[in-house]
C-alpha cells in the first residue's frame, strides 16, 4: 500500500543531539530515509543530526511505500489548504494528518474575533468551528480525489465532534493520541474531547507579543492550563538525576509517550502509530475492496 504523512514535526522521530550512530549499516539506514518529500519540495530540510524519518523505515520494513510531507511548526490549516490541497501531490491510497495548533504565532493569535475571546466557552466554540471548518475542506478534497486521509490529534487534539462530518473519506483515527495511548487515562477522555487542552504545546508562542489584556480572565486560565497539561503537571515532576517521579502519585505519562524530548511522540508511541495506521488501512481496504495504487 501508498501513504503519505501530513503535518508538523510528529510526523518525524527526533535523535538526540548527542548520540552517535557508531553502526555504519544502522547510519546509512537513517540517512537514506531522511531524504522524506518536504525535503524534495523544498518546503522544508530534515536535519540528519536530529530528524530521523522513522515512519517511512517502519513502513518501507513491513512492505509498503511512505512519503512523508511535514513541516515542524506548521499550523494546521495550512497543512490542508497549502500542502495538501494546492499541492494536490498524486494520489496514495492512505494519507495521514497530523493535527497541529492552529495557531503558532502572537501575530495570528491577535487577529483573533473578540467575541472568540470573550469567555471560555465562546473561545471553545470558536476554535471548535474553526477546527471544523478545516477538517470540512479537507473532506471536499478527500471526496474529489477518492482518497483516504486518517486524522491524528497530536500537537493540538481534536474536539468531540471532529468526527461528526467527515464523509466517506475522512477518518478520524485518535481524537487526542497522548490520552488514547495512555489507558489509565482513557475514563478521562470524554472531558478532554469536549473542552480540548488547545494550547498544552504553545511553549514556542512568544506571549508577551499577545494582547492577552483583551482576553476573558478564564480564557486566560484555560490557555495557563492547557499548557501546565504538558508542563507542570508532568514534565515538572520529574527528576532527571534519580529518573523518578518526585510525587509517587503522579502518573508519568509524558515520560513514556513523550521521551526523550518532551515534546514528541516516542518510538514506542510511533510504532503503536504504525500499528492503529495499518489496522484501518487492511480494514477499508477489505471493506471496500480498494483498487491500491
Amino acid at each position: 500500500m501508498k501513504f503519505r504523512l501530513y503535518g508538523d514535526s510528529w510526523c518525524y522521530h527526533w535523535l538526540q543531539p548527542d548520540i552517535q550512530l557508531k553502526s555504519k549499516a544502522l547510519a546509512s539506514l537513517v540517512n537514506n530515509n531522511v531524504d522524506a518529500l518536504a525535503d524534495n519540495l523544498n518546503i522544508f530540510n530534515c536535519p540528519k543530526t536530529t530528524c530521523t524519518n522513522l515512519y517511512s523505515i517502519l513502513f518501507k520494513g513491513l512492505g509498503h511505500e511512505m512519503s512523508n510531507a511535514g513541516v515542524p511548526g506548521t499550523q494546521f490549516q495550512k497543512v490542508v489548504d497549502d500542502h495538501i490541497v494546492r499541492m494536490d501531490l498524486d494520489p496514495v491510497d492512505f494519507n495521514i494528518v497530523f493535527v497541529s495548533s492552529m495557531w503558532r504565532e502572537a501575530v495570528d493569535l491577535n487577529k483573533l474575533p473578540v467575541e472568540a475571546i470573550a469567555s471560555e466557552r465562546q473561545f471553545n466554540e470558536y476554535m471548535s468551528h474553526t477546527q471544523e471548518t478545516i477538517i470540512q475542506r479537507l473532506r471536499e478534497y478527500a471526496e474529489k480525489t477518492k482518497q483516504h486521509f486518517f486524522l491524528i490529534g497530536g500537537h493540538q487534539p481534536l474536539h468531540n465532534d471532529a468526527d461528526k462530518n467527515t464523509g466517506e473519506y475522512v477518518h478520524v483515527l485518535y481524537f487526542d493520541l497522548l490520552w488514547e495511548e495512555h489507558h489509565n487515562y482513557m475514563h478521562e477522555l470524554h472531558a478532554k474531547k469536549v473542552s480540548p487542552a488547545w494550547f498544552r504545546f504553545s511553549t514556542d508562542i512568544d506571549w508577551k507579543e499577545v494582547n492577552l489584556e483583551s482576553w476573558g480572565g478564564d480564557v486566560v486560565d484555560k490557555v495557563d492550563n492547557d499548557m501546565r497539561e504538558a508542563t507542570h503537571r508532568f514534565i515538572d515532576h520529574y527528576d532527571n538525576n534519580t529518573d523518578e517521579w518526585s510525587d509517587p502519585d503522579q502518573p508519568p505519562v509524558l515520560k513514556y509517550l513523550l521521551w526523550p524530548d518532551k515534546g514528541h511522540p516516542s518510538p514506542t508511541v510511533m510504532f503503536n502509530v504504525t500499528n492503529e495506521i495499518l489496522r484501518l488501512a487492511e480494514k477499508l481496504s477489505e471493506k471496500h475492496r480498494l483498487d491500491l495504487i
